[in-house]
């Protein structure tokens, strides 16, 4: 995968990514941000007409469609909805396109290009955690 394609798959989920968390958003309103409590730790919703499963773990919440796409959310990007980390768009990608499976440094990988392309502007830095990148074009 070249880094146009990285950025376009990084778009592509952090679209996603946004719109889910809205639309969970939407469903819970009650629910305390930090922690994702207060609302029921698994169930589904529609997003674009599409079901999509959640489950809450730890501190983030784990999106999966019909296709078997998985949308990882960190509870921290909750303000930062187009926000994405290595782990979050390895784990993505790894289950959309079931070839790069067989890339055991599917991380090391995308932090390393990540990293690359943030020095280059492609990326911005998100001042929540280390290594937390959104596109230029979802920067406040």
């Amino acid at each position: 995968m070249n880094d146009d394609e990285l950025l376009r798959e990084i778009e592509a989920y952090s679209i996603t990514q946004a719109d889910l968390l809205g639309c969970f958003l939407d469903m819970h309103p009650e629910m305390e941000r930090k922690y994702l409590t207060g609302v029921p730790k698994k169930g589904e919703l529609l997003m674009r007409g599409e079901p999509w499963r959640y489950r809450i773990h730890g501190q983030g919440v784990e999106f999966e469609n019909d296709s078997g796409w998985i949308v990882d959310a960190h509870a921290h990007v909750i303000d930062y909805p187009h926000a994405v980390d290595a782990h979050r768009i390895s784990g993505y990608l790894t289950s959309k396109f079931q070839e790069l499976n067989l890339l055991e440094d599917m991380f090391d990988y995308c932090r390393d290009r990540m990293r690359e392309l943030s020095g280059t502007g492609s990326l911005k830095e998100v001042p929540v955690a280390t290594d937390v990148w959104v596109l230029p074009s979802f920067s406040n």
